[in-house]
């Protein structure tokens, strides 16, 4: 069986074992030439180390602040194709922390109290950023089959310059 990669897939998984401390293929074929200077995750389950103690400070989770609690952030929505889009102001009630790990992966939103008004003029409670997302969906685009959507491509911040940024921005820069 030899390898073939898909063109369409943005990484490619290879399956490796560890000999002698050295990465070898699991099938008895070469594992194929990759390019100097690339860099790829490894992933091990924790039971595999030889000191538990490397790998439990490796997924080590860290909070990092990054909106102070009464930030008002800004929300896109799009009721329907004719009308264009809405913008909404999302409350922070509490300091908004990203949950960061060494490994890289991407930092994610740690639950954090917000508020924002809906079409009545009714003050909306969530316990966090994504379910403020979401419950904003529900209201203004009911016709949509799903209400989840990525916050940080999706809320804003109010940069120095005055000028709206990500969120995403925000992670970026803590990454």
């Amino acid at each position: 069986m030899s390898f073939v990669p898909d063109h369409f897939k943005k990484n490619v998984r290879i399956k490796v074992k560890i000999i002698r401390g050295k990465i070898c293929p699991v099938i008895d074929e070469e594992i194929p030439i990759i390019k100097d200077g690339t860099i790829a995750d490894l992933i091990i389950p924790v039971f595999a180390f030889k000191n538990e103690e490397e790998a439990f400070a490796l997924a080590k989770e860290e909070k990092k602040k990054i909106l102070d609690k009464g930030t008002v952030l800004m929300c896109v929505v799009y009721p329907n194709q004719d009308a264009g889009k809405k913008e909404l102001n999302i409350v922070l009630e509490d300091d908004l922390y990203l949950y960061t790990k060494k490994d890289d992966t991407l930092a994610k939103c740690c639950p954090c109290q917000c508020t924002f008004t809906d079409k009545n003029n009714q003050k909306i409670k969530a316990s966090s950023l994504n379910s403020a997302y979401s419950k904003i969906s529900e209201i203004y685009e009911p016709k949509r089959n799903s209400h989840t959507g990525n916050i940080f491509d999706k809320v804003f911040y109010v940069r120095e310059n005055g000028k709206y940024g990500k969120l995403k921005e925000l992670r970026g820069d803590i990454e």
